[in-house]
């Protein structure tokens, strides 16, 4: 069983020794900014657009206050969308999704990428971004592949949901009113085992990116052997990994609330970024990072310390320095456990 105080009181240690034994900014910057890298792979930076559903019968907009109504509106939006394909705007909209469709995936590449630099910035307890960009050039390469494998499955897991959603309910759907009798009963039990995988998918992935990730960063097995790695660990140990979810989802509750309201706090007193399209998102997203860098700090050491429990193959605090410009080897720099 994982000894989670001593997990907690260890994480708390090493994010004092990182950020504050001695206090840097410029490496509280740095690392804030490696931060910020590794959040463009979890989607954490995000345009806000909203597509209002318009009313045939009204000019105004017309907010959809229960699930019928929204998927009345959804119908709607549908036979819009579909309007589009004989539309003379085709072609620019294709071109325009396109580019999109590249910065998407740029900004995801390099958030694979900055995903092992933060991971190598508190392992090693170092501010630095050029070397290890270099030194898992490789790893960063293959687990974006991966990461684009594991949206394009939820994409199509998804959709494939909300197509069969539609099959079954469309009756209702189609003559736009809300459902009776048994198509009721149909839809809770629809939305509960959609509800119920969705939770799974969650769980999965985010074992994946807190255990798999550190194991593969630690650089002694591929990227298959560290999924297996955590899949033997889910079927030998599985109470351990229910808590240890439990406790995950308490902390990412917890700083989901604290970075929300730093959020606001940062909005309004530099609220013209937010007016700047795209560009303001991922500016107060990298405000973000640094206000909260310790949250983010003590949760990856966290998830690290409650990994490194289950054996030294799973201790990813024990790793190799890069080499220096002299080839000599040094000793781990990462911050000690608590006494």
């Amino acid at each position: 069983m994982i000894n989670f105080t001593r997990a907690f009181d260890s994480a708390w240690e090493r994010m004092l020794v990182i950020l504050f034994r001695p206090f840097d900014p410029s490496k509280w910057f740095i690392i804030g900014f490696n931060a910020f890298l590794a959040l463009l792979a979890e989607g954490g930076v995000a345009v806000n657009n909203s597509i209002p559903f318009q009313n045939q019968n009204q000019t105004n907009t017309y907010t959809y206050q229960s699930l019928p109504a929204f998927l009345h509106g959804f119908k709607q939006m549908l036979s819009m969308a579909s309007s589009i394909f004989v539309s003379p705007w085709l072609a620019l909209i294709v071109v325009v999704g396109f580019i999109l469709l590249l910065i998407w995936l740029v900004l995801n590449w390099v958030g694979c990428r900055g995903e092992f630099i933060f991971l190598d910035n508190i392992v090693r307890n170092r501010a630095a971004i050029a070397l290890p960009w270099q030194r898992y050039a490789r790893q960063g390469n293959i687990w974006f592949l991966f990461h684009l494998g594991l949206i394009l499955f939820s994409i199509v897991f998804f959709a494939s949901a909300s197509g069969a959603f539609l099959v079954l309910n469309w009756t209702w759907i189609n003559a736009e009113r809300g459902p009776a009798g048994n198509e009721v009963a149909l839809l809770i039990v629809f939305l509960l085992l959609l509800s119920c995988l969705w939770i799974v998918y969650a769980a999965v992935t985010f074992l994946i990116r807190s255990l798999v990730l550190p194991l593969y960063f630690k650089q002694t097995m591929g990227l298959g052997a560290a999924l297996l790695a955590v899949a033997r660990l889910t079927m030998t140990k599985p109470g351990s990994i229910l808590v240890y979810l439990l406790i995950s989802f308490v902390l990412a509750f917890a700083s989901g609330l604290m970075a929300i309201l730093i959020f606001c706090v940062a909005c309004c007193l530099i609220c013209w970024i937010a007016c700047i399209p795209f560009l303001g998102s991922m500016l107060l997203s990298f405000v973000l990072c640094q206000l909260i860098l310790p949250v983010l700090i003590f949760c990856r050491c966290f998830q690290l310390d409650c990994l490194a429990q289950f054996g030294a193959e799973y201790d990813v605090w024990i790793v190799d320095v890069a080499p220096t410009t002299t080839a000599v080897a040094q000793p781990p720099t990462h911050p000690p456990l608590p006494g």
